[in-house]
Order: C-alpha cells, then structure tokens, then sequence
C-alpha cells in the first residue's frame, strides 16, 4: 500500500509517496512537467524485489516547497543526498529522469556515499542538444513562461507530454490535468531549473570547448 507525507531535505520539505519496506532504497526523481506520481506504475515490481521505493515531488513541483532560490546543482544536490539521510537510508539507487536525472547526476557527484547506483533516463548531460531541446531558450525567456502556464497549463502541458510520446494514449487525460495544476501553482520555481541548470550547462560546455580551441592553438609542431 502507498504511504504519503512529507520528509525534509535540508530546507526544504519535500512530498513524499513511498511503497514497499527495508533499508534498501530505491528514490525516483521526475521529470518536466511531472510530479512523483508519474511512477505508479514503476514503484510496485520494484517494491516487489524487496526495495523500499520513495518517490518525491522535486522542489518547485507538485506539493513539495517552492522557494524562489535554492536551484543550482550544488543546492539540489545536498538537499536529495539530506533527504536519503532523513528516510533513515545509509544511501539509495537513485534513478532520475530529465531535470530529475540532472538533480540525481549532481547528487552522485557531490555526495558519492549517498548514491549507491545511478539510473540516468533521458537526461541533460554533458551538453544540451537545442536542437532537439528548442523549448529550453523559451523557457530562459523572462515573464512569458510564467504568464503561459498561468493562463493555459492544460493545453500546454498536453501538447508537450503527447509531443514527446510514441503513442497519445501515454497519458491519461486524469494525469495530464494533475501535472497541468502543478506546474500552474509555482511556474518561476520549476522554470529555475531551465534557468539555472540549463545555463550552467551552457557555460560549462562554452568553457571545454574554449580550453580545446586553446589547446589546438597551442599545439607547436614537432622536428627541426
């Protein structure tokens, strides 16, 4: 049977749906424009091999705290390495899809003894793609996004999930109207994400390629 309630992670109290018991944790981190729920249908073979399956809501989405600050890598990662600690877990298999993928690729790096395995699924890494990712410049525009998905999170929302789906019967209208009311309650929490990760992305990206082309210059030829 599903548990519900809330569980803090550093400053943040996070909302928390668990399944299954046992010290060995499995943390389910979502993806845009998702809540923990998105999971339902993961969480029971897992929680049958005998794993304890916690799947939160990420900061800035559904019923977890939405502060105005607090989205770079380094504070996302020390708050999921402090939740694994509050739900009495020496550490945990964290599996992360898109945005969630980036917070567990983080968290792993920052805090290794916390992250036991890491399941990547669909993420950011390395570099971003704009594109096959044309909507994150969107996102990184000011006032706009937050006003759309305050006037039309449904049609929005929809039109995403069905755009990024193999078949339009992925989502269920029920589920689409569920994530559509969460991404409307705090629209400038979860665009930090895109904000704030999304540019870190870039610029470390700008940064390597900027040591390659110095290094290319710097290259002397070899013999007399």
């Amino acid at each position: 049977m599903w548990r519900e309630g809330f569980v803090t992670g550093g400053q943040t109290r996070f909302f928390v749906r668990a399944l299954g018991h046992g010290d060995d944790v499995i943390l389910l981190l979502h993806g845009w424009p998702e809540t923990g729920d998105v999971w339902r249908r993961v969480a029971p073979p897992l929680a049958e091999l005998g794993y304890r399956v916690v799947c939160p809501d990420l900061k800035g989405f559904g019923r977890s705290d939405a502060p105005s600050g607090g989205y770079d890598p380094q504070t996302l990662a020390d708050d999921i390495a402090s939740l694994i600690r509050n739900l009495h877990a020496r550490n945990a298999v964290v599996v992360g899809h898109d945005w969630g993928g980036a917070v567990a690729l983080a968290t792993a790096f920052r805090h290794p003894g916390r992250v036991r395995s890491l399941v990547m699924i669909d993420s950011p890494y390395r570099k971003l793609d704009l594109r096959a990712a044309w909507h994150i410049p969107l996102f990184n525009v000011p006032v706009l996004p937050e006003l759309a998905f305050k006037v039309a999170p449904r049609a929005l929302v929809g039109a995403a999930l069905r755009a990024g789906s193999r078949s339009d019967e992925a989502f269920a209208d029920e589920h689409i109207d569920d994530y559509a009311e969460a991404v409307a309650a705090h629209p400038r929490s979860w665009l930090a994400y895109y904000r704030q990760l999304s540019r870190r992305a870039v610029l470390d990206g700008a940064k390597r390629a900027l040591r390659r082309r110095q290094k290319r210059g710097g290259a002397r030829p070899s013999g007399p």
